[in-house]
């Protein structure tokens, strides 16, 4: 399962709220080639990990995209030099 910061969770949240999205949707976190990875808008399906934020499903993956991001660190930095979402990898042994 991902990682995520208190900070990338309250980000994940806002964006959320800003877009004033229905009841039930929520951002995936989902594969789309190529070692890259991208943010959706979606639905919790059966089976998707969840990440929670204030009583709020604010991400989802399945269960691949789970297991091959396994302690992978998801973080967010709001500053004009460091914007943005950004995974960092888990250091091999």
């Amino acid at each position: 399962m991902v990682v995520v910061t208190e900070r990338a969770a309250q980000a994940l949240k806002a964006i959320l709220d800003r877009i004033n999205t229905q009841q039930g949707q929520c951002l995936r976190l989902a594969a789309i080639g190529n070692n890259r990875v991208g943010l959706t808008m979606d639905v919790q399906r059966f089976g998707d990990d969840v990440v929670r934020h204030e009583d709020r499903t604010v991400l989802v993956l399945d269960r691949r995209t789970s297991r091959v991001l396994d302690g992978v660190k998801l973080k967010y930095g709001g500053t004009r030099t460091d914007g943005g979402f950004t995974l960092l990898r888990k250091a091999k042994k």
